[in-house]
């Protein structure tokens, strides 16, 4: 009985071990975020980036984790970074005017509010935000269009 029980046991997590590793890392409906997952994906593979995600599908490299100390949407926090599109194209750089950039994470986008607390006190990391929790539909000037992927790397100073 004692083997019957171990053998099942052994089963069950071997089965769910493997639906884990074959299943979709996401699941949408909306065609909008089916297709930016795709281009998220596709990036991703091409930069031979080894990112994880959260289950809204922004995806992630943390490069330097920082302190255990982390922020949440009520901080307001201080920070350096570099915002691209996925071809590459740079639209906004703090580093480029040599100054950190302090903001409340409730008042950007919700790719920031959910991935910035992602990285500790000196904290380093890559964001790949999909176009739903950015801009949306919604184009910012001339440098993104609507419905962009954004791509920040990011370095958290400080919070409070």
């Amino acid at each position: 009985m004692n083997k019957f029980l171990f053998l099942l046991a052994f089963l069950l997590f071997l089965a769910s071990s493997c639906s884990k590793k074959t299943a979709s890392p996401l699941s949408f409906t909306d065609p909008q975020a089916i297709a930016d997952n795709k281009l998220i994906i596709e990036y991703i593979k091409t930069k031979g980036l080894k990112a994880k995600h959260t289950q809204s599908g922004i995806y992630y490299v943390i490069e330097n984790p920082g302190s255990n100390e982390h922020p949440t949407a009520a901080n307001t926090v201080k920070c350096h970074y570099t915002g691209t599109l996925l071809n590459g194209k740079k639209f906004d750089s703090s580093i480029d005017r040599g100054t950190p950039l302090e903001f409340a994470l409730n008042h950007v986008i919700k790719g920031w509010t959910e991935g910035i607390p992602l990285l500790g006190k000196g904290g380093k990391g890559k964001f790949i935000i999909p176009s739903g929790l950015a801009y949306g539909t919604r184009a910012m000037g001339a440098d993104i269009p609507a419905n962009s992927v954004l791509v920040f790397d990011v370095e958290l100073f400080d919070f409070k």
